[in-house]
């Protein structure tokens, strides 16, 4: 999704995407909520697990499916002529 501010603003916009990726669980962490994560493309990321009473079922090593959602919020401001 993108969105840009109407033409009598100052420029700017928000753009959405969502997105699905098959990933590796290096370690869980029942008492915070948290997984860490493998990913295919960067080194670890840490997730916070929507439903904790999914963590008892969840090992490291197992391969697992991750929904994200991800949203950019851009604002330009005038700049000083003088720098």
């Amino acid at each position: 999704m993108v969105d840009r501010r109407p033409s009598h603003q100052a420029p700017g916009g928000t753009l959405a995407r969502s997105g699905r990726v098959v990933t590796t669980i290096d370690s869980v962490n029942a008492t915070a909520g948290t997984l860490t994560l493998k990913g295919p493309l960067i080194g670890e990321v840490n997730a916070k697990v929507d439903d904790p009473s999914i963590l008892p079922i969840l090992k490291a090593g197992q391969n697992i499916v991750v929904t994200f959602d991800e949203t950019l919020i851009l604002s330009v401001q005038p700049g000083d002529r003088n720098q």
